[in-house]
């Protein structure tokens, strides 16, 4: 396939806030790889205005020689005004919005690089995760990246990772005109970004083996309930111009509920969380209620005490598993590997 002209290929933008720590590390994972590729790169950091060395930190990854764009708001504008900013300043043909506390393995910048070149029309190349936990710190070179040319088994495959701001590199020519302040508040300001890519394009690639390392439990600061509940559905139904779409979404909603949400609500019902949400119930029902699988997997957590749930888990997991065998249809995906 042709080469791209344009030197600049690929922007990874970072939207941060007062995460030093966090930040030197995702800079110092890109630095690492970054390699003789730096003319084909931008790095941006968006800073929300933070109050901790933030500013020391890119400086001195600057005189490093990281090409970073650093800007720096004049005051918080919240984060998804920043992360709109991130999609807003990149010059790249393709962008990587990167989580200020996620790392890219050892290998992945030169692997997007490849695909790029090679597969230059993809809307979104969505990249695996991982806990840093596990230790890895490289990628597999010959693991293989599938492609998609249906956008519903593409959609199914990644299922809630489309919201995944560090997993999914997209395509700018398939997005246009999108009105982010449409959607500041409702902590998904990149699914917009991301669905357009998606369905616009001809094709979309799916990196099999994890390329970014992501920390446990580091997210909060928002209702969790809210966001992937009334949210993701007001989003979901923008979209839903046709019954695929329709039958699209409804799968992946299926699967927040049989596979995210009980994990999450243990976690609300503990003392170690992050999140703002108070009333479980009184937030999910109203969405959720048509939805059998929100009172087979959701509700009997939700009934139950938190101390009474850490006791009852094992009960619930092995209950879980039984209903999903019973229940789930086993969905085959079509694709094919493509040659890098």
């Amino acid at each position: 396939m042709a080469y791209l002209e344009n030197n600049l290929l690929l922007t990874i933008a970072i939207p941060t806030y007062n995460r030093s720590n966090f930040l030197d590390q995702a800079l110092l994972s890109i630095y690492n790889q970054i390699g003789d590729k730096a003319d084909l790169i931008e790095i941006i950091v968006s800073d929300n205005n933070s109050s901790d060395n933030t500013t020391e930190v890119v400086n001195q990854h600057i005189r490093n020689g990281l090409p970073i764009n650093y800007v720096k708001n004049d005051v918080n504008k919240g984060a998804d005004f920043n992360i709109s900013q991130c999609f807003k300043l990149a010059n790249g043909k393709f962008v990587l919005t990167f989580g200020d506390d996620d790392k890219l393995l050892n290998g992945t910048i030169d692997k997007i690089i490849a695909v790029i070149k090679e597969y230059p029309d993809f809307g979104i190349l969505y990249l695996n995760w991982r806990l840093i936990s596990d230790g890895i710190l490289a990628i597999d070179e010959k693991s293989p990246v599938l492609m998609f040319n249906d956008y519903e088994d593409f959609l199914k495959k990644i299922s809630h990772n489309i919201t995944f701001i560090s997993g999914n590199v997209v395509n700018k020519k398939f997005v246009k005109d999108i009105y982010f302040e449409k959607y500041f508040a409702t902590s998904l300001i990149q699914l917009p970004f991301f669905l357009t890519a998606v369905l616009n394009s001809p094709y979309n690639l799916y990196f099999q083996e994890p390329s970014v390392a992501v920390p446990v439990n580091n997210s909060g600061g928002y209702s969790i309930c809210t966001v992937f509940g009334s949210n993701i559905n007001q989003i979901f139904q923008e979209y839903s111009t046709d019954e695929k779409r329709k039958r699209t979404f409804k799968a992946i909603k299926d699967e927040l509920l049989t596979v995210c949400f009980p994990g999450w609500i243990k976690r609300l019902k503990s003392s170690g969380h992050k999140f703002t949400d108070v009333e479980i119930h009184k937030v999910l029902k109203p969405i959720y209620k048509d939805n059998l699988n929100y009172w087979i997997y959701n509700y009997p957590l939700i009934i139950q005490p938190g101390r009474m749930l850490n006791i009852t888990w094992p009960v619930y997991t092995l209950y879980s598993l039984f209903i999903t065998k019973v229940l789930k249809k086993r969905v085959r995906f079509k694709y094919t590997i493509a040659k890098i």
